[in-house]
Formats: C-alpha cells, structure tokens, sequence
C-alpha cells in the first residue's frame, strides 16, 4: 500500500492591517478626547494650585502669630531697617516656618505662590532687580510708626491688640518685590502697586486669596473691587487699616 504523500503545512494567515479609514477613525477619535480631557486637565492643575496657595498663606499665618507669641504679641516689622534683619517680616517667619533665612529657597517653596511666582521674577528681572525668596507680600497698611530719641520717624512693631477687626483686616497676599533690594516697595498695597501694574490682579478665576490678621484665609472673588469702596482706605467695609 502506498502512502499518501504528506501536505504541506499550511501557513498562518497574515495579519490584517488597518485601513485608511480606519486610521483616520482612530486619529479623530484620539482628536476629540484630546480636546475633551485637556480643559479638564488644566482645570485640576488650577484646582491644585489654589489649594496649594491656601495652604501657604495658612502656613505663613501660623509662622506670623507663632513669632508674636514670642515677641509680645507683636507684629514683625514690614521694612527692613537698619542692621539687624531678624525682625523684618520675611526674615522673622522664615525662622518659625523652618525655611532657610538666606534667600537661597526656590520657587517652589512656601514663600512663592504657585499663580504669580514666575511672572512676577520675570517681571523683576526686567526691571534690573533680582528674585527673591517669596512672591507673597505684607499689607503696607499695618505699618506702624513712632519717633526716636532724635525725633525721627521710624517704624516699630504692631501689637496685635491695635487691630480692631482681625478676622476683616488683610496680612499679606500675592505680589511682587521691588528691584533692587530688600528695602525697595517689600510689601503689597493697592496704593502703592509698583510692578503689579503690569500684572493681572487676580490671579484664579477672577480673584485672589488673602491672609487676613486672625490666620484665616479668604478667597475675594472680584479682586479688582478690594481698592473701591467701600473696602478701601477709609471705605464702610475697609480690608487694609487696622
């Protein structure tokens, strides 16, 4: 009996590839999910980013009253003034939030807001100046002044108790420092805007948070309004005098 000769083995078929509709498919279909998920992406960036400036101004509001427990109850100093730096105010709550008082700190760093720290360093750049260790700011307005033994004016240190509405007085919030120096324009006023002039005011969705005297935090939705009435120097409902 004569054997059946052996078939040969059958190859495995190939693989179909995609058609042109059908990469075109995918690539619309990737397009639209794209433009879908990006908004939603920045959207949580921006959400994260708040909170985290929440959380530095609560941290530097805890440095603030934990260095007037120490100090008589008394607010550090808003300039720099003469010698000693220790009780000027970026100075003073470095030391009791435990970051390096040499201005060697970076960016991302309590003292800087996620929003304004770079535009602000790039703003300070330009101006011939150098960045500095915050991009956050003391309320101009808390400076308190006396006179020395020569008659001169100088500034001394607030005591807490001379604020009547803590809880409706702002501290600090976001801005920038001057050029220049430590003593040029370091703290934020909307009297005195300096180089925030040519930057955006608010800073999310219209607004701008703000530690006020007590250690609370405050979202301000329509910041452009804090330098009208009736907030305002002197306004019926004034944020900035103590």
């Amino acid at each position: 009996m004569t054997p059946h000769p052996k078939e040969p083995p059958k190859s495995a078929p190939l693989p179909r590839g995609f058609t042109l509709i059908e990469l075109l498919t995918v690539i619309a279909v990737l397009g639209i999910l794209t433009a879908i998920l990006l908004p939603v992406f920045g959207k949580m960036r921006e959400s994260a980013d708040h909170a985290k400036n929440i959380n530095n101004l609560r941290q530097l509001g805890s440095a603030f009253h934990l260095y007037a427990q120490d100090n008589g109850g008394r607010l550090p100093l808003i300039f720099h003034i003469g010698s000693d730096p220790s009780a000027y105010w970026r100075r003073a709550t470095l030391a009791y939030a435990e970051r390096n008082p040499d201005h060697t700190s970076t960016r991302d760093d309590l003292f800087n807001s996620p929003f304004t720290s770079p535009v602000i360093v790039d703003m300070i750049e330009q101006n011939g100046g150098r960045p500095y260790v915050t991009s956050y700011a003391m309320n101009e307005r808390l400076r308190m002044d006396s006179k020395n033994e020569k008659g001169q004016r100088v500034e001394v240190q607030r005591p807490l108790v001379t604020i009547s509405d803590p809880s409706n007085t702002i501290l600090a919030t976001e801005g920038p420092m001057g050029p220049g120096g430590e003593k040029t324009i370091p703290d934020f006023s909307v009297y005195e805007p300096t180089l925030l002039a040519n930057l955006p005011q608010a800073t999310y969705k219209g607004g701008r948070d703000a530690l006020m005297v007590d250690g609370s935090v405050r979202f301000f939705e329509k910041w452009d309004e804090m330098a009208l009435p009736p907030y305002n120097s002197g306004g019926e409902k004034d944020l900035w005098n103590p």
